[in-house]
Order: C-alpha cells, then structure tokens, then sequence
C-alpha cells in the first residue's frame, strides 16, 4: 500500500513537468477534432511554449529574452519549413478562434461580470478551487490554461514586433480563412455590448444619485451609444466625408471622457458621504469597460488588428488574471474603505500624540486617571469570576465589566494606553502624504518619536495609578469587612497566570491584535454612521423632534457623530477581550487575554492579599516580566498592525516603507532617551 501510494505521489508531481515534444505536438494538429480536443491541444502547445528549458539552435538572438520567446521563434522555425505542418497548425488555430466567441474575449474577459463585490469575491473563490476545463466556448475559461502565471506577460511583452507578425501570418494562411471583415465585426459588436454595460451600470439609481448631474437629461452616458451609432454608421458609409467622421470620433471621445469623470465623481461622493464597497466595485467595473472600449476603438480605428494584437493580447490577458485574483480584488475594493477608516482613526488619534510640556503632562494625568478607574474594572473582573457561572454568561458579564468601563474612561476624558496604538499610527500615517516634501521625512521622524513617547507616558501613568489603586481597595474592604477581597488560592494563580515563563507573550500579542481590530470596528462604524445618514434619521425623526424639540434633537445627532466611534470602539474591545476565553473553548484552544494594565491591577491585588513575603518570590519576578512583555506587545503589536494599514492605504511600495522604517529606526538608536522624556527646549512650549 505504501510503495503504491508514494509512486502515486511521484507520478503526480513529475506530470506537473510533463509534457509533449514539438513533433508530437504539430503531428497532433487536426482541425476537423471536436473544440474539446482542439482546445486541449492549444493548452499543450502554450504548456510546451513556457517550459524555461536551454536554447535551440537556429534561435540565437535570445540572450536577452525570456527563453519562452526563444522556443517560440523555434516554433515559427519549425513551420517555416515544413509547409504540411504549418497548414494543419494554421487551420487548426482558425478553427479554435472561429469556434470560440470572440466578441466575450474583447468584451468580457478581464471586466468584472458580477453586480456586487462579494457576488465577485465568490465566483473568483469557486474558479480558484476548480480547475479550469479545456471542454469550453469561453475564451476567459482557456486563457487561465494558456497563460496562467504573471510571469507570461514578460515573454508577450518581449516579443518583437517581426517574431510577432510571423506567428500572426499562421492566422493569414488560405485555410479557411474567415471573411476580411470579421475581425472588425467582432470588434464593432463588441464596443456595442460595452457601451450598452456601461450605460446600464452607470444609470442605476445607486451611481446616479451620486453622480453631480443636475439634470438626468444632460448625463453624459445618455447619448454615448448614439454616439457611437453615428460613428460607425458614418464610417461605413460610401464616400463618408472625413471632417465630419472625425468630428463624429471626437464627440464619441469626448463622450467617454465624461463619463469617466462622472464616474469619477462617485468616489468623491464616497469620500465625504460614507464608503460602500458595492458601489465602489460597481464604479470599477464601469471605468474597466470605458477603458476597454478606448483600447477597442483605437485598434478599430486603425484597421490594422494583426499589428494592434500583440498590445490587445497583452492587455487582454494581464487583465484576465488581475480577474481572477482574489487578493487584487479584496486589495482594490477595500483600498477607500481602508483609506477612510484610516482617516477617520487619525482624526480621534491627533489628541494622543503630546508634543509639548503641557500635552505630556496632560496625558500623563488622564492615564493615571484611567488607571485608577481600571482598579474598579479588576475588582468587578475578579467578583464575576468567583461566581462561577456557566462560562458563557461569565465571558458575557465580563465583556460588559469591560465595555462599560472603557466607555466612562471615555466620556471622563481619561486614558487606557493600550487603545492608543491602533489609533495614533494611522493619525501618523497620515503625514506621509507629506514626505515628499522639504522636510517631510524629518517631520515624520519627529512625529513618530512624539507618539511612541505618548505610549510610554500612557502606559505609566495607568500602571502608576491602577498599582495603588487595587492595593488600596484590597485594604479598605480587608478593614471594613475583616476580610480579603479574593482568597490566598486565588491571589496565587493570578500572580502565576502572568509569569513570562509560559504562554503570556502569545496571550499579549493576541491581545494586541483585538485591540486592533477594535480600532477596525470603530472606524467602520463611523463610516457606516456617515454612510447610512444616521445623523440626519437622528435630527429629523418625528417623534424625536416632538420629543425633544428641533435644536435638542439636533444637537442628540451631533453628539452621536462626535462619540459613534468611541463607543463602536470601547463597545468591542470589551467583547473582544471578555469573548475571546469562550471562543477559545468553543474550538478547544486555551485562548487568553492578557492586558498590561489590568493585568498589573491583578498583580497588586494579589501582592495586597499574600502580604510582602510574595515580593521576594521567583513567581512574582516572573509575573513582573510577564506584565512587562504585555506593555511591549500590546502596543507593539496593536500599532504596527494598524501602521501597516495605513501605509497600505496610502499605496507605499514596499520600498518606501523599508525608507520609513529605516530612518525611525536611526533616530531611535542615535536619541533613544526622546522616547521617554520631552526634549528640554520644547518642555516648556504652550499647549
């Protein structure tokens, strides 16, 4: 059983390298072979055109080429001399292309065919899973088996132009040759078919409203197929007068060029109502088909499509497989939600970043005040905990003890530091858009010593108060009641619980991305809340405004615009922290939240209850470094996920990011002090 099942495996892995000689190949030819069997011919003969194997003789000038070019001048070679070959290729590759529909190769291969995103997103899910089959009429289904790798654009790229026209005459060889104008008439229907989809998606109420067209009538996507019906009527005609076909042709231009705009301005719709991932694939797919229909329009303008091939073909195939991409779809569809969630988290972000004296002492002050309040948050934590309640509605009170905790830190204007990260780096990510600038790097740099000081100071001034604070109330009920708040037992698994020496730096870090990710829900929130006008359901409901009255009713909006993202994102991080624990047992994973300042509230409590014999204990030395790990990784973690996105959002490329990166970096190590304390000559600037 074994020899068989690893021979089965071997053969499977050598078919991958498999594949025909050249010989076999062009004897295999037969145009009169049912489409299944042609296409799966073609599909070899592309297989056999991309192995990366050494040269051929009689193909010399290759030094500088993909080798796949190489093996196609071979090819050509080949055919040249051998006249019966080259006939059965030729009527073979005629008869692929007349069998197939040509116009759903111009018209819909690479163009998005679905009406919405996640329509989309599983339709490109479904053709990753199942192999594409030769036995098809589809040329988008043959060309993922032609040309499936990124890499095949190179070598058609590379093609000269006298390779090119040689492998074109095959298609010109008096085999059943299809009529002159064919190629044409596929062209002309298929500018047809793209017009009427253009129309039809850009005059939907969900584009058009948002489209800055005062009046319906005057849309520039209205006349665009009358438009075009006067270009191709006017060129067909006999002794057509070339002022007027050129005067035609620019209409028609110019037509395109407005409706590109018009859809154009969806996005800026988007950008100040509220993005919708939707209608911004929607306007995708229009601005896709308004740019096919240019590039079909200059090739049939032209009148020369086996000179125009190469550059249609290319196109044709490189935006085949950005279609089939699931990461180009997320990554493009996403790119404006990203961006405006980004934005928006920047916005709550600016207020934590400090840069004077006054700033630094001020957030010094509300994150001892967070703090303090967290103490109250441990207590409750440890009072939900010994009830011992079915685990779902223990995680279920504990996420509330959370939330509503996080939300009166927010409204008291106090601080939790580790909420921070996720929203001040996108609040620094923003200033990139600056760096080309004079200065620009140099104020990015000093930026991001000011917010990585904030951090520090936050998470001191929450430990320095949430310490004293639990000890405190440790020590009041012990006095008032006679009695520890939490028993010795307890007290001891807690302190063990946060020892380094064990899963505590995965525990942080996976708390570090919910703190993140609570980020992510707050600023989609914000935008939903802008997106859906719930400010305005708000300021102008009925009932309300009877309630209330118009300006209360009003101001109830504002309030609710100024604080959704607050509370969206204290609201889940509370469930993410308390959920996370049940979650885990839901899928048998011992998943735990480790959160440096409520952990070093628990730590307190437990040093308050042992006495200080437990201060010369290796278990609390480890539980110190344990709280320790959690102060780096939370932030850590929590800021570089949320810094990624947001350089993301601003279309960096990978080496612009290693230039921001490196030149923190240097700073850091040359002054690594200014990551603690503010600099002496700007302590004293007002806030």
């Amino acid at each position: 059983m074994a020899p068989s099942l690893i021979s089965a495996i071997s053969r499977w892995r050598k078919a991958d390298r498999a594949q025909l000689q050249l010989d076999a190949l062009l004897v295999a030819a037969n145009a009169e072979a049912p489409l299944f069997s042609r296409n799966a011919w073609l599909v070899e003969l592309g297989f056999w055109l991309r192995r990366d194997k050494a040269r051929f003789a009689g193909a010399s000038d290759d030094r500088d080429q993909p080798r796949s070019s190489a093996r196609l001048r071979y090819l050509l070679q080949v055919l040249e001399r051998n006249a019966e070959l080259r006939q059965n290729v030729a009527a073979t590759l005629q008869s692929i292309f007349r069998d197939l529909d040509s116009v759903s190769l111009l018209c819909d291969t690479g163009v998005p065919q679905h009406a919405s995103f996640w329509s989309e997103l599983r339709e490109r899910v479904v053709l990753r899973l199942i192999p594409a089959t030769p036995n098809t009429r589809e040329w988008g289904t043959l060309l993922t088996q032609l040309f499936p790798a990124r890499r095949d654009l190179i070598w058609m790229q590379s093609i000269d132009a006298g390779t090119w026209q040689r492998a074109c005459a095959l298609f010109d060889a008096k085999v059943q040759a299809p009529p002159a104008t064919e190629a044409d008439g596929d062209i002309v229907n298929s500018m047809r078919f793209l017009v009427t989809q253009v129309r039809a998606s850009a005059l939907s109420s969900a584009i058009r409203s948002r489209m800055d067209v005062v009046d319906f009538a005057q849309s520039p996507f209205l006349p665009l197929e009358r438009a075009l019906d006067a270009l191709l009527q006017g060129d067909a005609a006999e002794g057509a007068d070339e002022g007027r076909h050129a005067q035609r042709l620019n209409v028609f231009r110019g037509l395109i060029e407005a409706c590109r705009r018009a859809a154009l301005e969806v996005f800026d719709h988007l950008e100040d109502n509220g993005v919708s991932i939707d209608i911004e694939f929607r306007v995708e797919g229009i601005l896709a088909r308004l740019g096919r229909l240019e590039l079909l329009l200059e090739v049939w303008l032209r009148h020369q499509v086996a000179a125009e091939s190469q550059r249609v073909l290319v196109e044709l195939v490189r935006t085949h497989q950005a279609s089939l991409s699931i990461a180009d779809l997320w990554r493009q569809s996403f790119a404006r939600l990203a961006r405006k969630v980004v934005d928006r988290s920047a916005k709550t972000g600016e207020h934590y970043i400090t840069r004077n004296g006054a700033e630094y002492r001020a957030m010094l002050l509300a994150a001892a005040g967070g703090g303090l309040l967290t103490a109250i948050t441990v207590y409750m934590k440890f009072f939900i905990t010994s009830a011992h309640l079915p685990r779902l509605f223990e995680s279920l009170l504990s996420s509330l003890n959370y939330a509503a905790s996080f939300v009166v830190l927010q409204l008291l204007g106090l601080t939790l530091a580790t909420k921070q990260p996720a929203m001040t780096a996108p609040a620094l990510a923003a200033r990139i858009d600056h760096l080309g600038g004079p200065g620009g790097m140099d104020a990015f740099v000093e930026e991001t010593v000011n917010l990585l000081r904030s951090q520090a100071v936050a998470v001191f001034g929450n430990v320095a108060l949430v310490v004293p604070g639990c000890m405190a109330l440790e020590w009041l009920a012990n006095a008032a009641l006679g009695t520890t708040l939490i028993t010795p037992a307890k007290a001891q698994a807690t302190i063990a619980s946060f020892s380094i020496v064990g899963p505590t730096p995965l525990y942080a870090a996976m708390t570090g991305v919910l703190l993140w990710m609570s980020s992510l829900i707050a600023g989609w929130a914000d935008n939903w809340f802008v997106y859906r006008r719930i400010g305005d359901v708000i300021a102008h409901h009925r009932r309300l405004r009877l309630v209330l009255g118009e300006r209360r009713a009003a101001a109830w909006a504002a309030y609710w615009r100024a604080h959704i993202m607050g509370f969206a994102g204290n609201i889940s991080l509370g469930f993410l922290l308390g959920m996370t624990p049940f979650l885990g047992d839901l899928i048998a994973l011992p998943l735990e939240v480790r959160h440096v300042t409520l952990s070093a509230g628990g730590i307190a409590s437990a040093v308050a209850v042992l006495g200080s014999d437990v201060l010369s204990t290796r278990a609390f030395w480890y539980a110190v470094l344990g709280v320790l790990s959690m102060a780096i990784l939370n932030v850590a973690v929590s800021f570089a996920l949320a810094f990624q996105l947001a350089l993301r959002s601003r279309n960096l490329t990978a080496r612009e990011r290693r230039q921001v990166y490196g030149s923190v970096l240097r700073t850091v190590v040359r002054r690594p002090q200014n990551l603690i304390v503010i600099p002496r000559a700007r302590l004293r600037q007002p806030g």
